[in-house]
């Protein structure tokens, strides 16, 4: 270090991240990144990796064919995610759609981007936190009745 009154800002902090564990690699640390991207400021930034998170679990979920509107249809049509949680998916669809094709001309507040970042880790419990508890559940509950049936 050259120069002793240079301040350093370690980014991000620890409340400007979150960690999406439940969710495959990939879609968790992009999950990530636009949480940071909200952080620091960069709405459109967030917006669009909310996006993208979206999409990339309707191909993780196999569902790869058809544009992002038809995919989080189909998300709800094969049950992987509620009514309610399918209409939010779509909010986030159209707050980049104009973005996703170059269209910058409209504004992008901090409130978009909040509600696009909540909702996206709503998508992410509806989709992997969920079922990873249900499991983890169900397998105790499961393993507690054979411990029980058999007196062991």
């Amino acid at each position: 270090m050259e120069r002793a009154d240079t301040s350093f800002v370690w980014a991000p902090t620890a409340g400007q991240t979150k960690p999406y564990p439940h969710a495959p690699s990939h879609i968790g640390d992009a999950a990530t990144e636009g949480y940071e991207c909200l952080a620091r400021n960069h709405y459109r930034a967030a917006i669009m990796l909310t996006r993208a998170v979206i999409e990339a679990t309707a191909k993780h979920k196999g569902i790869a064919n058809g544009n992002l509107f038809q995919k989080i249809d189909a998300l709800r049509d094969i049950g992987v995610i509620r009514a309610h949680i399918c209409d939010g998916a779509h909010g986030i669809r159209k707050l980049g759609n104009d973005m996703a094709h170059g269209d910058f001309t409209d504004p992008i507040t901090k409130e978009d981007a909040t509600a696009a970042i909540t909702m996206m880790g709503v998508i992410l419990d509806e989709v992997y936190t969920a079922h990873s508890i249900i499991s983890t559940v169900t397998a105790s509950a499961d393993q507690r009745k054979q411990v029980l049936h058999t007196g062991g």
